[in-house]
């Protein structure tokens, strides 16, 4: 798939906030677990939550605001056509 630098520029700004997003996730699900978690909270459950928060931060950012709309463009300029 070759991605345009209209396409790029459209992609990145979502992804370095879904980044951010998705440290701030990990972050408070750390400080959550070791406030409220107590005894129950293992060491591997908490990074186990925090990575699974990491990635849901970054996909909750990434996908609406920079996947989709590339895709819809990509859709309404008809670079999905393959027929001649």
């Amino acid at each position: 798939m070759n991605v345009s630098r209209r396409e790029r520029e459209t992609l990145t700004g979502p992804a370095a906030v879904g980044i951010v997003v998705g440290i701030f996730c990990a972050a408070f699900t750390v400080a959550f677990d070791s406030d409220y978690g107590g005894a129950l909270a293992s060491s591997s459950s908490t990074t186990r939550d925090a990575m699974l928060s990491l990635v849901a931060g970054f996909v909750l950012a990434f996908v609406p605001f920079g996947l989709v709309p590339v895709l819809v463009g990509r859709v309404r300029s008809g670079a999905g056509n393959k027929g001649g």
